[in-house]
């Protein structure tokens, strides 16, 4: 929906957002020439000083490098947003989504008087809408001269859930986290109308197209509604049409989604709860039991020492994602990002540990082919690679970030105490480990000049109070915590 030179825009002030860049490197990362990129930084700059009258936004100096203006470095992500925003709401087919979601049904003459684009336009439009969409075995159709969505129910509200979950994501769509064990109300008194609920209300008509699920999809739907059941924590907010709750089918789709798309109103010990449900039902469920084996061969494989607790949380997750494309079509992605234009911004070379694990995954595939493998696991890349990113994560969420610092300071008697305490502030103890084997330490906090040791960092630190030395201290306790998360 937005045009690929708009597209190119956000996608560049996300990146000068994010730090200072110059635009050398802006040319390689968007796949663009630094001329077109100068272009984009100075009209950026221009529609926000007339649109929110920030001067000269993005700053670009004589060496290309383009930063913030320190003048608003809070306003950064705001105002990406809004300019996201404004761009969204200047293009037709986000008006005419977003016009026949608010209004079902709505006549061609109404949407074309709403929006003062011709009915002929608008058709155009349409079609080229449905292209994209019909791939997600759904369109935008008209009927007697009215439109409406209509196809897979289910693409349906995920597309504009994702739409306006997007559009909208500096709208305060929230709630507090849910409370299972009590049907009192959220301490939340204002929260606002979440889209999902928007939705469903807009949608209720079309509940009866919802397709039915598998028997497996529909067992573990079934599992999460008895054990996690979020219906009556929803059916406390007055602000929301919840009669549509009422309906079984729209029950047990509303609690499976909410686990993934709003994963963060689900407090971890559900989850838990709900991955020891999952293993004990792998004998009489094809996804569970494929989620509980690939849970078995992750650990095996990668030497893992987690704890029973995040065993089950990963059963949890690998279910989720089995079940999600059990659900729909297995061509269609965890998010519709498709359906927008696509940059052509050149991929990040990717480390070892993640092309271990894709070798791992293929032959966990290729082992179990000839026995049970859920039906959407065929030649299926889509899957694989949300497969592949999940395990990324998981083997990650619990590594070591340890590291060993010995402190040898000969000039003040006080200092190994005022070096360790300072750092303690800062960083955990299960981060930093003060050590007195020199031998076995990875970072050297030294007066000493002759200190030697060939595996350890030296850091040399003579001046105490020195703000210089501390910041260039913390940056190098930083590097190594970064390259242990990331290159170990």
């Amino acid at each position: 929906m937005l045009r690929k030179k708009q597209h190119e825009k956000l996608l560049l002030l996300k990146e000068v957002i994010k730090s200072n860049v110059l635009t050398t490197d802006l040319a390689k990362h968007l796949n663009l020439s630094t001329r077109v990129i100068k272009s984009n930084i100075q009209e950026i700059n221009e529609e926000i000083l007339s649109n929110f009258e920030r001067h000269s936004f993005i700053v670009m100096d004589t060496n290309g490098l383009a930063t913030l203006n320190t003048n608003y470095q809070k306003d950064g992500l705001v105002l990406l947003n809004k300019l996201k925003s404004l761009y969204l709401e200047a293009s037709n087919e986000f008006k005419i989504i977003t016009t026949v979601f608010s209004n079902p049904n709505i006549s061609l003459n109404h949407l074309s008087n709403s929006l003062f684009i011709s009915p002929s336009y608008i058709r155009r439009i349409i079609k080229k809408l449905n292209t994209h969409l019909n791939e997600f075995e759904f369109g935008l159709i008209e009927e007697k001269a009215h439109l409406n969505f209509q196809g897979n129910e289910l693409a349906i509200r995920l597309f504009l859930y994702v739409v306006l979950f997007d559009s909208y994501q500096t709208s305060d769509y929230h709630f507090s986290i849910i409370d299972f064990d009590t049907s009192s109300k959220s301490n939340t008194e204002q929260s606002s109308v979440c889209p999902l609920f928007e939705i469903l209300s807009k949608r209720k008509d079309s509940s009866s197209n919802l397709p039915i699920p598998s028997t497996q999809a529909l067992s573990v739907l079934k599992l999460i509604q008895r054990n996690a059941d979020v219906i009556p924590a929803l059916s406390n907010y007055e602000q929301f049409d919840t009669d549509i709750l009422k309906n079984p089918q729209e029950a047990l789709y509303i609690n499976f989604f909410i686990h993934i798309f709003s994963a963060h109103l689900i407090p971890e010990n559900t989850k838990i709860k709900l991955g020891e449900i999952f293993m004990k039902d792998e004998n009489k469920n094809e996804i569970t039991k494929f989620s509980l084996e690939l849970t078995k061969y992750i650990w095996s494989n990668f030497s893992l020492d987690y704890n029973k607790k995040q065993q089950t949380l990963v059963v949890f997750y690998f279910t989720l994602l089995n079940t999600y494309y059990d659900l729909l079509d297995e061509s269609y992605p965890i998010n519709v990002t498709s359906i927008f234009y696509q940059s052509k911004v050149k991929a990040v070379t990717k480390n070892n540990r993640r092309n271990q694990i894709e070798r791992s995954f293929e032959k966990f595939i290729a082992e179990r082919k000839k026995n049970h493998l859920p039906k959407k696991f065929s030649a299926n890349e889509s899957l694989k690679k949300h497969y592949c990113d999940l395990i990324y994560t998981i083997t990650e969420f619990e590594f070591s970030t340890k590291i060993n610092i010995h402190i040898r300071i000969s000039k003040d008697f006080s200092a190994h105490a005022f070096i360790k305490n300072k750092l303690l502030k800062i960083y955990n103890s299960q981060t930093l480990v003060f050590t007195t084997d020199v031998s076995n330490c990875e970072l050297i906090i030294t007066d000493m000049l002759g200190t030697v040791n060939n595996h350890s960092q030296i850091f040399y630190f003579d001046k105490l109070q020195d703000k210089k030395q501390w910041s260039a201290l913390l940056n190098t306790i930083n590097t190594i915590v970064f390259s242990k998360l990331f290159n170990y």
